[in-house]
């Protein structure tokens, strides 16, 4: 079974985890058959925590799980606290391949989907001043 493990920060405002988990949805949607099961874990304040995430992959038959850092930038989450569980529960379930992806925020086609997302607010009279 192969599994996309998606891991955000976590928040304290509830609004922002359930974005984060509407967006697992949309993933589940458009995933096809690339993905056996598509899955959300968080690395701080919500759960499930990563840890947990892939305890459960592991244990319901998963064979590799590619876990995607839902982070923009390469701070200490992305370059050691992730890394350094992942190295962990290889070790747990060495029958498991375990991988991640690069962060979302090195992602070529993050550059194209700002350029897009801006174009479009530009030609369509949806800008409001902040006050």
């Amino acid at each position: 079974m192969n599994c996309l493990l998606l891991v955000a920060h976590g928040s304290k405002r509830p609004e922002s985890n359930e974005e984060v988990r509407q967006l697992i949805e949309r993933i589940r949607a458009e995933v096809k058959n690339r993905f056996d099961v598509v899955e959300l874990s968080f690395l701080e304040i919500s759960q499930p925590s990563l840890s947990t995430a892939i305890d459960y992959l592991a244990k319901n038959q998963a064979k590799q799980i590619i876990v995607f850092p839902y982070f923009l930038a390469p701070g200490k989450h992305v370059a050691q606290d992730i890394p350094s569980i992942l190295s962990s529960k290889q070790t747990q379930y060495p029958e498991v391949k375990i991988a991640m992806t690069p962060h979302l925020g090195c992602a070529k086609e993050l550059t194209s989907l700002v350029v897009e997302i801006a174009s479009n607010y530009l030609t369509s009279n949806a800008i409001k001043r902040i006050k």
